[in-house]
């Protein structure tokens, strides 16, 4: 038995941006035996409280706190009834955004290498792996590159012991709610993206989008989704390899 009415507090209320919501409350309660078994207190423990139909319990959790129990229930959904579109599906969600980042690429992959090469005379090592850059311009060599003007064999070569890059890439992403997973919420991954939802960065230097598997997990009766697409280096992804029609 538990000793009085105990009440309900509310611990924490929030509903984010997209509309998916996060309750939680507690009620304090004492049981009237000595040293009660696990059994007995979990016969007396107080069953969860109403909520508006928006919301589902997701756990429950029981404290012992100076000589009472404590037990917390978390419920998660959305606004209202449950019936009624409170939150932000895909067609108008507003959180969206991109995480932008570098990655170190082999020169050979820059998108004008011929032309490097052949200005700052650049050429294959003996193993083909990496690339050999005159320490000097004009300095002779499989690549001769250009010469300084007016400095004998050329001056030093900027390009000298170069392997590697700094290439621009990132990540945009686009989360939304919805009252089911369709059997379509996959469709496209693996693939060039022409659209995207939501306001992606202005693309330039013939840079595209791929589509990342979407994540998604349920909160309460509603799904918390997000897509992600990966941007491409200069030039976009290959289309041989990730365009829908093969050539």
């Amino acid at each position: 038995m538990i000793y009085g009415q105990p009440n309900i507090h509310m611990v924490r209320d929030v509903t984010d941006i997209i509309g998916i919501r996060t309750l939680v409350l507690r009620k304090y309660w004492q049981i009237n035996t000595t040293s009660p078994s696990q059994s007995e207190i979990d016969a007396a423990k107080p069953a969860a409280p109403a909520v508006p139909g928006g919301l589902s319990i997701m756990g429950e959790q029981t404290m012992k706190e100076r000589g009472r129990y404590s037990t917390l229930w978390t419920y998660q959904g959305i606004n209202g009834d449950g019936k009624s579109v409170t939150f932000k599906d895909r067609s108008n969600s507003i959180d969206f955004g991109f995480d932008p980042g570098f990655s170190q690429v082999p020169i050979q992959m820059h998108a004008d290498f011929e032309e490097l090469a052949k200005k700052y005379g650049g050429y294959p090592s003996n193993d083909g792996t990496t690339v050999v850059w005159p320490q000097e311009l004009g300095g002779g060599g499989p690549g001769v590159g250009l010469k300084k003007e007016g400095a004998g064999t050329g001056g030093t070569n900027p390009m000298y012991g170069i392997q590697a890059f700094f290439e621009m890439e990132g990540v945009y992403r686009y989360r939304y709610a919805e009252k089911s997973i369709t059997k379509d919420l996959q469709a496209g991954v693996g693939f060039i993206s022409e659209t995207l939802p939501g306001k992606p960065p202005r693309l330039t230097d013939g840079r595209d989008w791929l589509k990342a598997p979407t994540a998604y997990q349920r909160k309460g009766f509603i799904y918390d989704i997000t897509e992600f697409y990966w941007l491409s280096r200069r030039g976009g992804w290959p289309k041989p390899v990730y365009g829908r029609d093969t050539e």
